[in-house]
């Protein structure tokens, strides 16, 4: 065996450890999936919680309580400041992931620089700050440890703002790969260093150690983020300066903020210490055990943050079923880490004190739940771009952590207290997240079938459109998939911008396969969608316009059927529509194409679907979607024969067929799908058999 023959050996295994979450989803694997993100993080907390106990251990008894207070402070506040970073970054990683998926890679390295240019500031100011900080104490003689370390944390965020912003860069379309000896690097140097020179320095061995952590932790992230920009060809350096600056931060200052503040409002483990701090005695127990925990408690609200792209990928309400599923699995997830990290924390402050906590642990035991069930609904918030749900329950939060000094007596009612408010903001947040997903997210475009969902329930006048997208030439080495996802990208852009601008006017847009896009809105003269602006904002791209008022919704989906906007969906507008029976769906599919495979997102995986490679389940899983959202086969990439049901917008099964089956059998099954899926948009699903009662019906007659 040559080399080659090992790498690619090595690869194959590689790839077959690799569990994603279509294939969980598919495969039924949701907790081997859920070990697999975890598995690199809970060994690099292990390490940090080692670490860090060592830190608290020397520093609690090598310096005053005043001092103990200072490092625990510049801890918590420079921990905020990351956390709104990390968050406003979100408006670059928007800006990279567009760029990406409209073709235009070649642009992103432009962008990035500019950022990286506006990086630069703040960067400079906080390493100014870590200066004059330590050159001021220095010259007025109070230069201790404390003040030193103080200094190390400044330095470490001036350096850290920079280096995030490279790797998010690159974290907006793919994860940039470390191997665990350079993730847990850092930490065990940092540890050995404080150990190995604590008997000659005493404590100024924490302010070489920070030093240390920060310089690998900066290189070695450095390192493997340029690789990958290396891989893709991408060059930033060429491209910095303030024009470049100008053009990235144009209209993304609001998101920028929106996303930095919700995302720091994430960080409450430094709320809860500095909640703590308020009024606290030299013999606090409670800020001990907390800024003891620290790492643990980061962890407990940093695991969420791994859920960020998988909840991502299941904003489509195409995918509530799934993301209920997917969402069941991580709050049982975020119950079990919130056991886990509250013994572990426990464990630690035994170990510390040399005897049970008593109150307190139980106290600790209330906050790392409530802790752990607050991230998760936060970061699902933040997926979302709820950033205002997440920002007013965070101020609340605030609010109350703030009056826990004055209203709570003693270390563990002050816990308690603190368990409590988190707690209480989780379940406001769940609420407001979920009148959100029910009220829908105002200005976004919709999938066909949810469009035509919301356009049956209007019961006033309408005025329903369609304008035909032209295929605009583009560059020669773009291959055919490539042209297809670049026009499709484009569709996506239009619709996106006529869903905004009809945001506030109570209409809605949705764009259909291959080339055009549908909206309405309310009757008048001339509209929020004019042929003029379809011009325009498409730059000239739109070959045909139609528009037709109609007295309500039912009547309007008729003119869709009759003006043929929905494509091949058209004519089943021009039927009478009733509720579809998905029992008899099933029956259907299974005497057309016998031996095929029903897949329903609440119910158990079948053995049939589980027992197939998971690179097949994720080939079917995008299959189903592309047929849910343009109601045809396109460019299949899996073996089988997919299809899919959908009703109220939501994916309700997927149907596996032999491709061996004939041709003319799989094309009845393809139009009859469709037609069912037509009559579930508008008219929805009776899973049972029908009652002893009337069933509402929408009957539309071709005229």
């Amino acid at each position: 065996m040559n080399e080659l023959d090992r790498w690619l050996h090595r690869q194959a295994g590689r790839e077959a450890r690799i569990v994603s979450l279509d294939e969980a989803l598919l495969g039924g694997r949701l907790w081997r999936y859920s070990f697999y993100r975890l598995r690199y993080f809970l060994v690099t907390y292990l390490i940090e919680s080692a670490s860090h106990a060592v830190l608290v251990l020397l520093a609690f008894r090598g310096l005053g309580w005043d001092n103990f207070l200072l490092v625990v402070g510049a801890a918590a506040s420079t921990g905020l400041i990351s956390h709104f970073w990390w968050g406003a970054l979100e408006a670059m990683r928007a800006q990279v992931r567009d760029l990406h998926r409209s073709g235009r890679p070649h642009r992103i390295p432009a962008a990035i620089a500019g950022w990286m240019t506006f990086a630069a500031a703040p960067a400079a100011l906080f390493a100014l700050a870590a200066i004059g900080w330590t050159a001021g104490h220095a010259i007025a003689g109070t230069l201790g440890p404390a003040e030193a370390f103080a200094g190390t944390l400044l330095l470490r965020v001036a350096v850290d703002l920079p280096t995030r912003c490279y790797h998010s860069g690159i974290y907006a379309m793919r994860r940039v790969y470390r191997p665990m000896s350079a993730t847990i690097a850092p930490e065990v140097l940092g540890l050995a260093a404080m150990l190995a020179l604590y008997p000659a320095i005493g404590v100024w061995a924490l302010v070489v150690s920070s030093l240390l952590v920060t310089a690998a932790t900066t290189a070695l992230t450095l390192h493997f983020t340029h690789r990958v920009y290396h891989f893709l060809g991408f060059d930033t350096l060429p491209h910095a300066g303030l024009r470049a600056m100008r053009a990235s931060l144009r209209g993304a200052g609001r998101e920028w903020l929106a996303g930095g503040a919700s995302h720091a409002v994430m960080g409450l483990d430094s709320l809860a210490v500095l909640a703590l701090l308020h009024g606290a005695r030299t013999d606090s127990r409670s800020v001990v055990v907390l800024f003891l925990s620290m790492p643990t408690i980061r962890a407990a609200a940093d695991w969420a943050r791994l859920l960020y792209f998988d909840l991502k990928r299941l904003e489509l309400r195409l995918f509530t079923n799934l993301r209920r599923r997917f969402e069941r699995q991580t709050l049982v997830l975020a119950w079990l880490l919130g056991v886990v990290f509250w013994a572990i924390a426990d464990a630690i402050s035994i170990a510390f004190y040399g005897h049970g906590l008593g109150a307190l642990s139980a106290a600790l035991l209330a906050f790392f739940l409530a802790r752990s069930v607050l991230a998760r609904e936060q970061i699902q918030a933040f997926a979302a771009r709820s950033y205002a749900a997440v920002i007013g329950t965070g101020v609340a939060c605030l609010a109350g952590l703030a009056a826990v000094g004055r209203v709570a007596d003693g270390d563990a009612q002050r816990l308690a207290a603190v368990a409590l408010v988190t707690a209480l903001c989780a379940a406001l947040l769940t609420r407001v997240v979920r009148v959100e997903r029910a009220h829908g997210e105002p200005g976004t475009a919709l999938l066909t079938l949810e469009w035509l969902r919301r356009l049956g329930h209007v019961r006033e006048p309408v005025r329903v459109g369609s304008a035909r997208i032209a295929s605009a030439a583009g560059p020669e080495r773009l291959d055919a998939r490539s042209r297809e996802e670049r026009n499709r990208w484009r569709l996506g852009e239009l619709a996106e911008r006529t869903a905004r601008r009809l945001a506030h006017a109570g209409g809605a847009a949705a764009w259909v396969g291959p080339d055009r896009v549908i909206w309405f809105e309310p009757p008048g003269t001339p509209g929020r969608v004019t042929a003029d602006w379809l011009q325009r904002v498409s730059g000239g791209l739109v070959a045909e316009v139609r528009r037709r008022d109609c007295p309500d919704g039912e009547e309007a989906l008729l003119a869709a059927g009759q003006g043929d906007l929905l494509g091949r969906g058209s004519p089943h507008l021009l039927t009478a529509i009733v509720p579809v029976d998905v029992a008899a769906v099933r029956r259907t599919f299974h005497e057309l194409l016998p031996g095929g495979t029903v897949y329903a997102p609440d119910e158990p995986v079948p053995e049939a679907l589980a027992a197939l490679p998971p690179s097949e389940r994720r080939a079917i899983f995008f299959d189903a979607v592309a047929f849910a959202r343009d109601l045809g086969v396109g460019r299949r990439r899996s073996r089988f024969d997919v299809t899919a049901l959908c009703a109220g917008g939501e994916l309700r099964l997927i149907f596996i067929a032999d491709r061996h089956v004939s041709r003319r059998t799989r094309a009845r099954w393809h139009a009859r799908v469709v037609a069912l899926n037509v009559r579930a948009a508008v008219g929805g699903v009776r899973a049972r058999p029908a009652a002893p009662r009337l069933l509402r019906t929408i009957a539309l007659r071709a005229r």
